[in-house]
């Protein structure tokens, strides 16, 4: 009588199969892409002009500079240097002195954003002056932007940011922009803190929390962020630390952390409302997760995650709706932001081209009208890339490159101040053009090399918790191909991946030592005993 497997047996093995094959498509699609972009960023570099930045309609000028290719292996050289002198101190490096390290980094973060923010103000432009005034207007009980036709009727995602300043507004007055750049410092502080944090729990080699944390503090753009009155960078903290707790749950299997998670991202969603990636990232984690380990439980958990914080969201735009009497419908179509991302309108493939708001005015402000407007744009372009294949490859590579390759990810315009540069702000503005660009990259290039020699290293045949980063890196790769492009806006996945870019280069640093400690051995045995010999 032969031995049947029983039904949850069974299951378990399905569950299985299936995790190795999503596992393997998200390791495989991850790394064909970080391949492409190592080798991009290898030969030239992509640079948006802040010369023209807010005086140009259609766009900001970019620009392609090749690279000096000895910049890039001299970068891999101080690389190894630079782990090899902190592995020569692992014995020496405890826990409390990793941790009193950290929290130095971090507030050596606070302190170099303030000093940046000192050494000349940037007057907030663009979108940043719509939500600042949006705000203080709402704060004298006029709700004009949510008129029809008005700002915040077209971009009700931003209304949670507005909520923020209208606090914020209150307690320093009306329209004070530098009481926000000023608490971005603190909010970059604790976003290099909860990456240090998000580090310790991807490894448990103190020698490598210590380098890794180290790196951060070269995160130039970050650091520019101060100025930018927008949510970019509370929005990422509160989202980090919702990967974080995320992350320890593995480790500690605490139901609670569910709750924080979802509190985490309530909040990250509220200042930016392209955190609906991380939380739809953190979502398909935890359900690979539930079908790994049989739990419906992890079902419940997912769905509070994902529900929680639009929920949140829904409820600040009806609170705005029942206190200025307007209809709040949902803002521009998400057919619109796509027909923009594939068009050539602007000088760059797939940016900002002013597409979207004069097709709202010209359909009347009617939602509908404007969507299906764009829907036929949109089958437009596609039957064009499908007759011009060629074409339609080098539009989504020169779009993939426009935002992937900027070192600066946009953020470069943020040197250069209203009044005269003092100080670092100042040196900064000096060294731009010349050895900042190549600095940046030179990290840029580490940073992808770091991540695909991560994704091809042996622990990533088998998912793991710290996946879900990749899960979130892949989504800002498909919503850069799809939405508007911007490179300040695939800045979070770069920023967050950053742990797993230097696991990867401690790895292959790891091989090389060995490789080298076996080579010398051989030879010494091999001096040895010909000098016997003879």
């Amino acid at each position: 009588m032969g031995i049947h497997p029983s039904g949850s047996m069974k299951r378990l093995n399905t569950a299985q199969k299936i995790d190795k094959i999503c596992n393997l498509l998200l390791i495989l699609c991850v790394s064909a892409f970080l391949f492409f972009m190592t080798i991009m960023s290898f030969l030239f570099t992509q640079r948006c002009g802040r010369e023209a930045w807010g005086e140009i309609e259609n766009g900001v000028p970019i620009y392609q500079i090749w690279d000096n290719p000895s910049y890039h292996l001299a970068g891999i050289l101080l690389l190894f240097a630079f782990f090899a002198g902190i592995f020569r101190l692992r014995a020496r490096i405890g826990d409390r002195m990793l941790q009193g390290f950290q929290i130095g980094i971090a507030l050596t973060a606070v302190l170099f954003s303030c000093l940046i923010f000192l050494g000349g103000q940037r007057t907030p432009i663009n979108d940043q002056v719509q939500v600042y005034s949006a705000a203080s207007l709402f704060n004298q009980g006029n709700y004009v932007n949510l008129t029809k036709g008005g700002y915040l009727d077209m971009y009700p995602q931003q209304l949670g940011f507005v909520a923020y300043l209208q606090i914020l507004f209150r307690i320093f007055g009306n329209e004070n922009f530098a009481a926000v750049q000023a608490l971005n410092c603190l909010w970059i502080g604790g976003l290099v803190f909860m990456l240090c944090r998000i580090l310790n729990e991807l490894t448990m080699d103190n020698a490598l929390r210590l380098a890794g944390s180290l790196l951060f503090l070269f995160q130039l753009p970050l650091f520019l962020l101060n100025c930018w009155v927008y949510g970019d960078v509370p929005g990422l903290f509160f989202l980090s630390l919702a990967f974080l707790h995320y992350l320890r749950y593995g480790k500690d299997g605490k139901r609670q952390r569910f709750l924080f998670m979802a509190l985490s991202m309530c909040m990250s969603l509220i200042f930016r409302k392209n955190c609906l990636i991380g939380i739809l990232a953190m979502c398909i984690a935890m359900l690979f997760r539930g079908l790994r380990s049989r739990r419906p439980a992890m079902l419940i958990a997912a769905l509070l995650v994902l529900l929680l914080p639009c929920g949140v969201t829904k409820g600040i735009e009806l609170y705005y709706q029942q206190v200025s009497g307007h209809s709040i419908d949902g803002g521009l179509p998400a057919s619109m932001w796509i027909a923009m991302g594939m068009s050539e309108d602007s000088s760059n493939p797939g940016w900002f081209s002013n597409y979207c708001v004069p097709l709202y005015y010209s359909a009347d402000c009617d939602r509908d009208a404007a969507s299906q407007t764009a829907v036929r744009d949109i089958q437009a372009k596609l039957s064009l890339f499908l007759e011009d294949p060629v074409y339609g490859v080098s539009f989504y590579k020169r779009k993939l490159c426009t935002q992937w390759n900027d070192p600066f990810y946009n953020t470069n315009f943020l040197i250069a101040t209203d009044g005269e540069s003092r100080g670092i702000t100042g040196c900064l503005l000096a060294l731009e053009d010349g050895f900042l660009l190549s600095f940046l990259s030179v990290f840029q290039f580490l940073n992808y090399c770091g991540l695909f020699l991560y994704c091809v290293g042996p622990a990533r045949k088998k998912y793991t918790d710290e996946n879900m980063l990749l899960i979130f890196f892949l989504g800002g790769v498909l919503f850069s191909l799809l939405w508007e492009a911007n490179s300040r806006y695939i800045y979070p996945y770069i920023l967050l991946s950053m742990p797993l870019s230097a696991i990867g280069w401690a790895g292959i640093w790891g091989k090389a030592k060995a490789s080298i400690q076996n080579t010398m051995a051989k030879n010494t045995l091999l001096f040895t005993g010909w000098g016997k010999h003879n």
